[in-house]
């Protein structure tokens, strides 16, 4: 069997039980983030999703940066 991202697949291209698990996972996954995405835009707040956890500590940092000025800090706890 050939592995590869969490699909086993045999020599002759046919996913195996795991394979079938794994797509049911992730096609569910796909459906509640398009649900959530649905909702949230609704309500007029961004949903972010990355491939990597460290793909967000930038973001997340600017993210706080902003709502921290916007209180009238500095980003370092100080007015």
């Amino acid at each position: 069997m050939l592995t590869g991202h969490g699909i086993q697949a045999t020599a002759s291209g046919g996913q195996g039980q795991q394979g079938q698990e794994y797509n049911k996972k992730l096609e569910l996954w796909h459906r509640r983030l398009a649900r959530a995405h649905e909702v949230l835009d609704e309500q007029g707040v961004p949903l972010y999703t990355w491939r990597k956890g460290e793909d967000v500590i930038k973001e997340a940092e600017g993210i706080v940066r902003e709502a921290l000025r916007g209180m009238g800090l500095d980003g370092k706890g100080r007015k």
